[in-house]
Formats: structure tokens, C-alpha cells, sequence
């Protein structure tokens, strides 16, 4: 008998256990427990309840110099995740990057963590959403609004407008949409036509997307004599795509819709895909039960309050003790008694799992009310915004950046 029969688990402790492709760069397991920044993730369990979600300030830091260091002659805009922490919002600053929006409730947020709000798009989806962008007072105005395709009717402003906001369309792969949407920008006073949003997924996508995007700008400078500038792309890849190659195809097919379509070189911006908080998150909970009544997959259900996440975690680990084996089980969050609602169908967890362990959980669903930052063995707790359903007031600016009809 080996040392290898009597702990199995030391076995896979050989070799790499936490990809830190997936797990903070600073996630190791000591003694058996895991660790983020030098702190034992059962230790935070304790000390702050669970669940709390638990950023690590060295892989949030890295990723967001390899974002910013990999972009290419573009803007960079981040659309953040569930968690918008100050220290986030801090480092969006410091790294110029622009914040992409969607709801009143992160653009409340981010503007009451500090973001510049000219360093903000906000993307409206619906024309209710459309309305309370363009409803906003000129000091409190975004940089930029996108207006989905398939809106039927871009919304008045009931007051008189000043100055027009910047707003792009979005393609949505539908150019007729498009420029029907493009058409009632161009005759609303309280909007100014600045340019198109395209979205892919792949590389040839990028290409054929750009291109048509840039027939569409020409398009409607054809129809209404207005020249949009601007050019959005956004990835919709949760991995992003190769910085090197998708920098080579933005610049081929810009040129190639330039020389097409006989239209100026826009300005480009580029939301890759990739999320800051990704691979530097992690959530922190505790198994409450175990139910085994299906003998296909048992539920493994975790203390309320951590939320729910379609896509399902990356992965997740016992944090407190050595475990043994492995098995699929379906993990739930238990804060509804009359409805399971289900994080991920299929996560490996160790066979042994049982009620009171500490499961961390990499780039988890992040809804938790408590948030912690992690750097050199040191926990700071920072108290989330609440959620707000309209937009707050804020001190109007001296001057904005936007052009006026």
C-alpha cells in the first residue's frame, strides 16, 4: 500500500488541478483547502457567511491590461457581468475603457460608482428602454445609445431637445430592419444618426458582417445626407476570438467595405467578447442538501442567495478538505423552498460531497449580495449598489461631447 491508496485525492494533486484559464491566476490548493490571494476560501466562508462572491484583484488587474494590450487602433468596450464592484468601475477608469450598458438599473450603478459618463454606451433593446435614455438631461446623457434593428418606432421626447443624442443602429443581421430603424433616427430631433453596430461569432462572420455594415452607412448617407462615423462590433463569443487574427480580418474588411462601398474609414470600437471578471471570480457557498431521489443525476443543492446562471459555471470545487472521486451532479440554489432553481445540469463534483462543505464555484453566477476583493492575504467587503428601476439624478456637466442638429 501506498501513500497514493490511502488518499486518492493527493493523486490528482500531481498534477494541475486548477486551470487558470478558468480559476483566478492566484487559486491553489494548500494542505488540501483552496486558496485565492494566500486566503483559505473556507476561512472567508466562516468569517463572512456564504454565499459571497470573491474577486481576486491580481487576475482581475491582468486581464484587464491583456484586454487593453491586445486591442488594435479601436476602442474597447466592456459590458461588465452581474457583479459592477467599485473596484471594477475603478479600473474600467483607469484603463479608458468604455461600459456598455443595457438596463437604468447598471447605468444607475455605474454612475454612481464614478464612471464618466461619456464613457458609456447604452444599449436599448426595446423603445421603452430607447425612451428613458433619450429622456435623460443633457448633463446626464451617455456617450452613446445603440437602438436595436427590429424597433417598429424609435420614441418621442415629450420635452424640447437641445442637443441630440449620438445613436447608433445596431445591423442585427437584417439590413432592411436596419435602415427603416436608421430612417426614423435621422427624422427624430432628439437623435442624431452617428453610425452601425454589427455582431459574430467567427472570424468569417467579422468579415462578411463589417462589410455589410459599411454598405448600410453608405447606404444612408445615399438616402439622408447624414454620414455616420462610427462602427460597433460586437463578438459574441463567450472566449472571444484570437486578438491577432481578428485583428487582421477587422482591417481587411474595412478596407474592403471602404473601397466597395465608397465610404470614408469609420471609427472603430470592439467589444470582444471577453468579460474582465471572467476567470477572476469566484462564488462561495455552502452544500445545504443532497437529494438522490433521481437515480439519473443527484441535486446538489447550495444555501440561497447565489442566483441562477443559464450557461452554467466553468467549474466547481470542494474548498475545505481533500475529496474523493468524481461524479455528475445537478447544482441548485436553494433559496426558493417550492422551486429549485438550477445553476448548472451538469458540474463534475467529488463523489463524497456532503451537507456543510464549502463549494467554490469559478466565474459563478455572481448575484450574491455580499462581494469581497482578495489581494496579498487581504479581504476588503464592498456593499453593493441596490438595483434601481429608474434612473437617479445626477449634477449636470458643463459641456458634453454630443453634437447638436
Amino acid at each position: 500500500m501506498t501513500l497514493l491508496d490511502y488518499l486518492p485525492s493527493l493523486k490528482g494533486a500531481l498534477s494541475p488541478r486548477l486551470d487558470h484559464a478558468v480559476w483566478p491566476s492566484t487559486t491553489h490548493y494548500r494542505h488540501g483547502r483552496v486558496t485565492v490571494a494566500g486566503m483559505f476560501l473556507d476561512d472567508i466562508a466562516d468569517r463572512y457567511s456564504t454565499p459571497v462572491c470573491v474577486i481576486d484583484e491580481t487576475s482581475l488587474r491582468g486581464r484587464c491590461n491583456r484586454i487593453s494590450l491586445g486591442s488594435f487602433t479601436a476602442e474597447m468596450l466592456y459590458k461588465p457581468g452581474s457583479v459592477l464592484a467599485p473596484v471594477v468601475a475603478r479600473w474600467i477608469g483607469e484603463q479608458h475603457l468604455t461600459l456598455v450598458v443595457d438596463s437604468m438599473a447598471a447605468l444607475s450603478s455605474a454612475r454612481q460608482l464614478g464612471v464618466d459618463p461619456s464613457h458609456i454606451v447604452g444599449r436599448a433593446q426595446s423603445a421603452q428602454a430607447a425612451g428613458l435614455l433619450l429622456s435623460l438631461p443633457p448633463g446626464e446623457r451617455v456617450g452613446r445609445i445603440v437602438i436595436a434593428a427590429g424597433l417598429h418606432r424609435v420614441p418621442d421626447v415629450d420635452h424640447a431637445v437641445a442637443l441630440a443624442q449620438s445613436t447608433l443602429v445596431s445591423t442585427d443581421g437584417n439590413r432592411e430592419y436596419a435602415e427603416n430603424v436608421i430612417a426614423q433616427v435621422v427624422d427624430c430631433p432628439a437623435t442624431a444618426f452617428d453610425g452601425v453596430e454589427c455582431s459574430a461569432s467567427t472570424l468569417d462572420g467579422v468579415f462578411a458582417r463589417i462589410v455589410d455594415s459599411l454598405g448600410v452607412m453608405a447606404q444612408a448617407y445615399r438616402d439622408h445626407g447624414v454620414l455616420g462615423n462610427r462602427l460597433h462590433l460586437r463578438i459574441d463569443s463567450r472566449t472571444g476570438l484570437d486578438t491577432a487574427l481578428l485583428s487582421d480580418v477587422v482591417e481587411d474588411a474595412i478596407d474592403e467595405g471602404c473601397i466597395r462601398h465608397r465610404f470614408p474609414r469609420p471609427q472603430l470600437a470592439v467589444e470582444t467578447g471577453e468579460s474582465i471578471t471572467d476567470a477572476s471570480m469566484v462564488t462561495v457557498c455552502r452544500v445545504r442538501s443532497i437529494d438522490r431521489t433521481d437515480r439519473q443525476r443527484a441535486v446538489v443543492v447550495v444555501d440561497g442567495g447565489t442566483g441562477c446562471a443559464p450557461t452554467g459555471p466553468a467549474g466547481a470545487v470542494i474548498a475545505n478538505r481533500h475529496s474523493l472521486g468524481e461524479e455528475l451532479f445537478v447544482l441548485a440554489d436553494g433559496s426558493d423552498p417550492l422551486r429549485r432553481c438550477v445553476i448548472h445540469s451538469a458540474v463534475s463534483l467529488p463523489a463524497d460531497v456532503r451537507v456543510g462543505d464549502v463549494l467554490a464555484i469559478a466565474d459563478g453566477p455572481g448575484d450574491c449580495p455580499s462581494v469581497l476583493t482578495l489581494s496579498d492575504g487581504q479581504a476588503q467587503h464592498l456593499d453593493l449598489l441596490p438595483q434601481m428601476l429608474a434612473p437617479v439624478r445626477f449634477t449636470p456637466r458643463v459641456g458634453t461631447p454630443y453634437p447638436s442638429r
